[in-house]
C-alpha cells in the first residue's frame, strides 16, 4: 500500500528517534525500513540585537548567535515586516539605501521545524540624509555693501543641529575662505553675524553659510556682493522755485555710475520720510534730477541734498538754497478761554496757529456795548506759546460782554484780516461772604439783631430771615435789624 500507514499521536520528549516499519507477506516473509527523526517542539531562544546608521542612508544590524541543535537561521524585521526572503545563516544584516525617517528593527531565530523564537530587543534608528536648512537673505545676491554689514538668514534643523559657520572670500569663486563666525545656536530668519568691510579691497566678495547636523550632513548657501566704501561726490543743487504751495527742486546729475539716487532734505529732514528714519536710507533715495515738494504751509525753507550709492555710501551735502513761501496771511485761533465764558477774575488767553511763518500775534478786545473799535491787549507776542491775560478791572472796564481775537502777521508782512473771535462776559459771579458776629437782644417782645459789616466793595445790602422766612421787603443797608 501507498500512503499513511499510521500516526504518531503522542510525541516523546524532544530528541532524536529511530522509526522502523516491517512489512510481512502471506508466506511470512518480512522486510523492514528505518528512518531517524528529530522531535523538536520548543522554539529557539531569543537573541540580543544591536544596530547603527552607516554611510548616512544604511542601517547595519548584528546580533548574538543562538545555540540550538535545530537552528536553521534568522529572520530580520523592520517595522514589523520581514526583510529576508530566506533564513539568514549569519548574524549580521545591512539594510541599505533607506529614505529619511525613523525605523524599528528586531530579529527572530528560526529552527529546522519552522519555529521562531521570541522577538529580540527592538532597536530604533533614525536615517537622516538631509542637512539643516540654510539661507542668506540679507545681503541678497548681487547687492552693493559698505561699512558694517549685517548678515541675516537661516541655519536651522529641528532635530539634530550641530553648528553653523559663516565665511567670506574675495571674488565670485574664492580660492580660499575666511571663517568669521561659528555658533552652535540655530538661527531662524535673524542675524547670523556682522561683517566689517572697512579696509577690504573694493569689488566682488562672496559670503558662504554652512550648517552641519549631528550625523555630518552639511548644507550651504553662497551669495556674492560688491564691497564699496567710497562715497559719491557732493551734488549741486541748481534751483528751488516756489509755485503756489509747492517748491520745485532741480539739481545736477552726479558723475558716478553707481548712484542709487539722492536724499533731499528740507530744514534738515528728509522730505519723503514721514517719521523717524530707523532703517536704510536707500529707501528714501530719489531717482532723477528733480523733485516737487508739494502742499507746503507758508514758511522759510532751506534745501540741500546728498547723493547715495547702491552700497549706501552718502556724499557730503550739496549747497543750500533757501525759499520763503508766503502765499497767504496766517491765522491764529483762541483756544482758551472757551467761547461764552462768564468770569470776574483775570483770565489767561491762549492762541494757536498752524502756520510756520508767523512773525507775531496781537491779542485784541472789543466791548460789546455797541462799539466797533478793537483795542490791543498788551504788546504783540513774537513766539509761541502765544498767550496773555485779560483783566478788565485793571483796564477800568465795566461789567459787559467782550469779544476777543488773536491777529497773526507773517514774516512777509501779511496780516489776517478776518481773525476768528470768541465772546466772553465780564460779570459779578462771586457771592458775598456770609455775615459774621450775629448777636440778638430781647426787650419785651422786641428782638434786636446786630452783625459785623461785610468788606465787599460792591455790597448792596443784607436780607434777614426768621425760621427761613424773609423779613425785610427791601435790602437792609445797616448792620442791625429790629
Amino acid at each position: 500500500m501507498d500512503g499513511v500507514i499510521g500516526t504518531w499521536d503522542f510525541l516523546p520528549p524532544d530528541g532524536e528517534y529511530c522509526l522502523k516499519v516491517t512489512a510481512v507477506d502471506s508466506a511470512g516473509n518480512t522486510s523492514e525500513a528505518t528512518v531517524t527523526v528529530h522531535v523538536d517542539t520548543a522554539p529557539p531562544a531569543a537573541t540580543v540585537l544591536s544596530g547603527e546608521v552607516r554611510n548616512v542612508k544604511d542601517v547595519y544590524l548584528s546580533w548574538n548567535e543562538v545555540v540550538d541543535n535545530g537552528l536553521s537561521g534568522y529572520n530580520v524585521y523592520r517595522d514589523g515586516a520581514r526583510l529576508n526572503s530566506a533564513p539568514l545563516s549569519v548574524t549580521e544584516y545591512l539594510d541599505a539605501g533607506l529614505s529619511d525617517g525613523d525605523y524599528t528593527y528586531m530579529v527572530r531565530a528560526l529552527d529546522s521545524s519552522g519555529l521562531e523564537s521570541e522577538d529580540s530587543n527592538q532597536v530604533s534608528l533614525r536615517v537622516n540624509a538631509v542637512g539643516p536648512t540654510v539661507n542668506i537673505y540679507s545681503p541678497n545676491d548681487g547687492r552693493y555693501v559698505s561699512g558694517y554689514v549685517e548678515i541675516k538668514g537661516t541655519a536651522y534643523d529641528p532635530d539634530d543641529f550641530t553648528e553653523y559657520r559663516v565665511y567670506i572670500g574675495a571674488g565670485i569663486s574664492p580660492a580660499t575662505w575666511q571663517l568669521i563666525r561659528k555658533s552652535p545656536v540655530p538661527v531662524r530668519s535673524d542675524t547670523l553675524t556682522w561683517w566689517d568691510t572697512t579696509g577690504l579691497a573694493e569689488g566682488a566678495w562672496s559670503i558662504r553659510l554652512e550648517a552641519v547636523d549631528s550625523v555630518g550632513n552639511l548644507s550651504d548657501d553662497v551669495v556674492s556682493v560688491t564691497v564699496d566704501n567710497t562715497p559719491p561726490s557732493a551734488p549741486v543743487l541748481l534751483s528751488a522755485i516756489p509755485s503756489g504751495q509747492n517748491i520745485e527742486l532741480t539739481w545736477q546729475e552726479n558723475p558716478e555710475t553707481d548712484i542709487a539716487g539722492y536724499l533731499v532734505l528740507r530744514n534738515g529732514k528728509i522730505v519723503n520720510a514721514s517719521s523717524s528714519v530707523l532703517s536704510s536710507l536707500l529707501r528714501y533715495a530719489i531717482e532723477g534730477t528733480s523733485y516737487n515738494d508739494t502742499d507746503l504751509p507758508d514758511d522759510d525753507y532751506a534745501y540741500y541734498l546728498m547723493a547715495i550709492d547702491r552700497a549706501g555710501n552718502i556724499s557730503p551735502a550739496s549747497n543750500i538754497l533757501t525759499v520763503l513761501l508766503d502765499t497767504r496771511a496766517p491765522t491764529a485761533e483762541i483756544i482758551q478761554p472757551e467761547d461764552g465764558l462768564v468770569f470776574d477774575t483775570p483770565e489767561t488767553v491762549v492762541a494757536v496757529t498752524q502756520d510756520n511763518d508767523v512773525a507775531q500775534v496781537q491779542f485784541q478786545y472789543q466791548a460789546g456795548s455797541g462799539t466797533t473799535q478793537w483795542t490791543d491787549l498788551g504788546s504783540a507776542k513774537t513766539f509761541a506759546p502765544y498767550e496773555t491775560v485779560f483783566d478788565p478791572a485793571s483796564f477800568g472796564l465795566q461789567y459787559d460782554q467782550y469779544s476777543l481775537r488773536a491777529v497773526a502777521t507773517d514774516k512777509g508782512g501779511k496780516t489776517d484780516s478776518v481773525p476768528p473771535t470768541i465772546t466772553v462776559s465780564y460779570a459779578d459771579i462771586t457771592s458775598p461772604a456770609a455775615p459774621t458776629g450775629l448777636v440778638e437782644s430781647l426787650e419785651g417782645d422786641t428782638v434786636t439783631l446786630t452783625w459785623n459789616e461785610n468788606g465787599e466793595a460792591d455790597l448792596a445790602g443784607y436780607n434777614v430771615y426768621r425760621d427761613g422766612v424773609l423779613l425785610n421787603t427791601s435790602l437792609v443797608n445797616s448792620t442791625s435789624y429790629i
